[in-house]
């Protein structure tokens, strides 16, 4: 994992987003600054004034709105397949709708439409990873899910923030994600101002 291959160097934290693994659910009204802020909060209980924040998917909306909301606790961004700016109503209705319908049950079937949706080809035939990834997301408090939803869905657009960013930032982003075009890392990478 990219966690054992940088602990020699630096001391690196995964925490569980909320409803995910071990934690409990946000309540309704979650919005993203209080998803920064509680990741923040997170940081501060384990000692981390500064830091590299690293964000895939929904977790890069998040660092960016760390960035904007505590750019005094950010060293550098990591940006994982995410995306920047806001969505129209009918993506943010769609993705709600996903989230909605997750949280209602996770049953073979929206197990695999949510593998179709997220999870790229080559993850999709290893039958063993794909079976572990959708046991380990059956295992989580699902019913939190619409409120962080609706979190992403309403956050705002963090493009121009982005581009005015005081501090490092690394865009990562596969040709092959399922879930978030490539010309969405094009986009961020273009708004940077002398982005090498």
């Amino acid at each position: 994992s990219a966690i054992e291959r940088l602990k020699e160097r630096a001391r690196c934290i995964a925490l569980w987003e909320p409803a995910h693994g071990p934690t409990s659910s946000p309540p309704d009204g979650f919005t993203i600054t209080e998803w920064a802020d509680w990741v923040v909060s997170t940081l501060d209980r384990v000692g981390v004034r500064r830091a590299v924040f690293v964000g895939h998917s929904m977790g890069g909306m998040v660092v960016q709105a760390i960035r904007e909301r505590h750019p005094d606790r950010v060293l550098g961004l990591v940006l994982v397949g995410t995306l920047a700016t806001e969505w129209d109503r009918e993506s943010r209705d769609t993705f709600n709708a996903h989230a909605d319908t997750v949280a209602a049950g996770w049953t073979a079937d929206v197990a695999q439409q949510c593998a179709d949706i997220l999870v790229g080809k080559a993850y999709r035939g290893d039958k063993a990873r794909l079976k572990a990834w959708k046991d380990e997301v059956g295992s989580y408090e699902l019913r939190g899910l619409p409120a962080l939803a609706r979190a992403i869905s309403d956050r705002p657009d963090f493009l121009r923030g982005l581009a005015a960013a005081q501090v490092p930032v690394l865009i990562v982003h596969g040709s092959d994600d399922a879930a978030i075009p490539v010309d969405a890392g094009r986009d961020k990478r273009y708004a940077i101002p002398n982005f090498s």
